[in-house]
């Protein structure tokens, strides 16, 4: 897949996330709008503030015993009243005094206070819950990128490893030095140019159903148009190969005639390239399918024709997926 588009698609899966949050964001909303709600409601249950202890004196009441008597009538407030024997007058003095709190308005209070915490429990956790959240899909994000730089270490890859030509013209009479045996030169007077590739498995993993085309094309430098395509003959059944680690596999493709004359004076004149290209397809060990297209040149730039047995690398018609 290409950078465009494992874009688009990380921009889908956001999308989509993000629809799926909203639900969670106004249930959120919600649960702290119903606890305010019932926190607030609590509080005003509560009753004012009790008035001022006041004592009422003087009150006479049937002596109900010895000592001293306490009694609690109904809410809101809490009545203690002490009976005592005024010695000069001889009668039976209650005196009264109210509490600054009931027993209902303790509870109350306890239960706002309870409502208060457990709505502060809720906020922290549903901020917990985010950040957790957050930290799980940071931690997705790096599991997946470890994930796919490990199948990117340890997959095949598959790449020509290195070529040579021969058997491309004889070299001129004042050329020096001239290599004897010379391989570059006419070994095979009725033959064209032959180049020897060599392609390898530089992964870590075994590479598997390994298909390699290749071929070979005399044309104008630079290029004028396309390169004539592989040319498919579905009767023919294509070998497959498996290629382990570190290991390869070699093809030979040649031209069918010897370089016309002309031809070769073209070469040396750098207007005319011998083009070698090809596709190397096969399946890694995570079961994907993998391409290798690769092109390159035999040139006089990159050494004299009759001499030199070297294929350079072309600016274009080089890609791996």
């Amino acid at each position: 897949m290409t950078e465009r588009g494992e874009k688009k698609k990380a921009a889908q899966k956001k999308r989509k996330a993000t629809k799926k949050a909203l639900p969670v964001k106004l249930a959120q909303v919600l649960a702290w709008f119903v606890i305010a709600l019932i926190a607030g409601t609590s509080f005003a249950a509560l009753d004012p503030p009790s008035p001022t202890p006041t004592l009422v004196a003087g009150q006479e009441q049937q002596p109900t015993g010895n000592g001293q008597e306490d009694r609690q009538i109904s809410d809101p407030l809490f009545l203690k009243c002490h009976t005592f024997t005024d010695e000069p007058k001889g009668a039976q003095v209650t005196n009264c005094e109210y509490s600054q709190s009931s027993p209902d308005q303790w509870s109350r209070a306890l239960a706002a206070l309870t409502l208060l915490v457990i709505a502060g429990q809720l906020i922290v956790y549903w901020k917990q819950k985010g950040v957790m959240q957050r930290a799980l899909g940071e931690t997705k994000r790096t599991v997946d990128t470890m994930e796919k730089n490990a199948e990117k270490q340890l997959r095949a890859h598959v790449f020509v490893e290195f070529s040579y030509i021969n058997n491309v013209a004889d070299p001129l009479p004042h050329f020096l030095n001239v290599p004897n045996p010379n391989p570059a030169g006419r070994i095979f007077p009725n033959d064209g140019p032959m180049v020897y590739l060599q392609i390898k498995n530089f992964g870590q993993t075994p590479a598997y159903d390994v298909i390699h085309w290749a071929t070979i094309h005399f044309d104008a430098l630079p290029l004028a148009g396309p390169l004539p395509q592989r040319v498919r003959f579905p009767q023919i059944e294509l070998s497959k190969n498996m290629i382990g680690p570190s290991s390869g596999l070699s093809k030979n493709v040649s031209l069918v005639a010897p370089l016309a004359a002309q031809q070769i004076a073209d070469l040396r004149a750098r207007t005319a390239a011998i083009y070698v290209y090809g596709i190397i397809v096969y399946k890694d060990a995570f079961g994907k399918r993998r391409r290798t297209r690769y092109r390159m040149m035999h040139i006089e730039a990159a050494g004299r024709i009759g001499i030199s047995t070297m294929m350079t690398g072309c600016g274009q018609g080089n890609d791996a997926v």
